[in-house]
């Protein structure tokens, strides 16, 4: 189950950027864990949403009773929910792992070849999901169902490829959300 709840732009960015996996929430809702925690980014001073969102899973609960931060009623009525969230990784430090692994074993590759890698990956991803979901036939058991490993190969080739320009993907990818959040909309409606 999914359940939405608002959150202020300085922990919605914590949560975003993974130095956040903990939420304290009065506990007046119902919550399990599995649930899917959607946290909408809200401007107190605008007192409106930003548009941005980001989808946890829930996976440790813990309900509490602290005695500041609300009143002894709420308290007693609702207690407080300690969510622990999914982990994950930034885009910053997935850039730093692929850093420390290709510097640990020789350096980078030249532009064009770091391009041609990226080409081969996607024909790889490319190859795995036509098995899956088009016409392609597979040529061994398990031909086709790394896809999780395809697209993990490709975007740590892309992560390289920054790496290797001094792109810091984190911001370009908050740059190009923030730019297409609206013109998205149009593109990826449920049809």
């Amino acid at each position: 189950m999914e359940i939405r709840k608002k959150t202020w732009p300085e922990y919605f960015e914590k949560v975003l950027n993974g130095e956040k996996n903990i939420d304290l929430r009065l506990a007046d809702f119902e919550l399990n864990k599995g649930d899917i925690l959607v946290l909408e980014e809200y401007n107190p001073q605008t007192k409106q949403y930003t548009g941005r969102v980001v989808k946890k899973k829930v996976v440790n609960l813990i309900k509490v009773n602290p005695t500041e931060m609300v009143s002894s009623e709420n308290i007693e009525k609702f207690g407080f929910y300690e969510i622990e969230l999914e982990k994950g990784i930034s885009v910053i430090q997935a850039q730093e792992k692929v850093d420390d692994l290709i510097q640990c074993y020789g350096g980078y590759w030249q532009p064009l070849s770091m391009l041609a890698r990226l080409v081969e990956e996607t024909g790889e991803l490319s190859r795995a999901m036509n098995i899956k979901f088009g016409n392609k036939k597979s040529k061994f058991e398990g031909d086709g169902k790394e896809l999780n490993e395809e697209l993990a190969d490709v975007l740590f080739t892309i992560l390289a490829i920054s790496n290797m320009l001094n792109v810091n993907l984190g911001d370009e990818v908050e740059k190009k959300l923030k730019k297409d959040f609206e013109k998205c909309k149009g593109v990826y409606d449920k049809r």
